[in-house]
């Protein structure tokens, strides 16, 4: 709430805990937890498609761009599609209601700001900011999957000494620290 006010126009702040102290002690403790349901019901949503993605869109450039590449188209690809698919929509919602001051306004509840802005404005509305959006995760997932995927060779690497195996299988908790340190 404090980062997305102090980006928005009409928030006047002179600094973040200025920003802090308003929003705390104009609107109350829970101002600071408006647009978290946006957020809460993307988690899960956001890494399925991160990791299907990654897994789905992989194959299509394995033999068609050099192996390093791979993981950075398959990233756009993902990126991409999370955008489109869902985390525009779902941002667009939450700074709707971040930046609404104070309480019993036009964006209370998840439901009731979706239907106001498709009444109110058109499907489109969800997708102001789509571009900036797509560039984001696309550029988020090259990276991210990039080193994901340099970290399983890495392991991979690791086992092939331990084992003297040309194609050992990597231990759940070697995916898990691949995917903990590069998110």
């Amino acid at each position: 709430v404090i980062k997305t006010r102090s980006q928005a126009r009409g928030y006047h702040h002179r600094g973040l805990a200025h920003a802090f102290r308003t929003a705390l002690f104009d609107e109350g403790l829970w101002a600071l937890y408006k647009g978290i349901s946006p957020t809460v019901v993307t988690i899960v949503p956001k890494v399925m498609i991160q990791m299907g993605g990654l897994s789905f869109f992989k194959p299509w450039f394995q033999g068609v761009v050099p192996d390093v590449l791979v993981p950075s188209m398959a990233g756009i690809c993902t990126g991409t599609v999370q955008a489109v698919v869902f985390l525009t929509p779902a941002e667009t919602l939450k700074v709707r209601q971040q930046t609404q001051k104070g309480w019993g306004g036009k964006y209370d509840t998840l439901a009731s700001t979706t239907r106001l802005m498709l009444r109110e404005e058109g499907p489109a509305s969800l997708y102001k900011g789509l571009a900036a959006t797509v560039v984001r995760q696309s550029w988020g997932l090259v990276v991210k999957f990039s080193g994901y995927e340099a970290m399983k060779a890495l392991f991979v690497q690791i086992e092939q000494r331990k084992t003297n195996s040309e194609n050992p299988q990597l231990a759940g908790w070697q995916h898990a620290a691949a995917g903990g340190i590069t998110n």
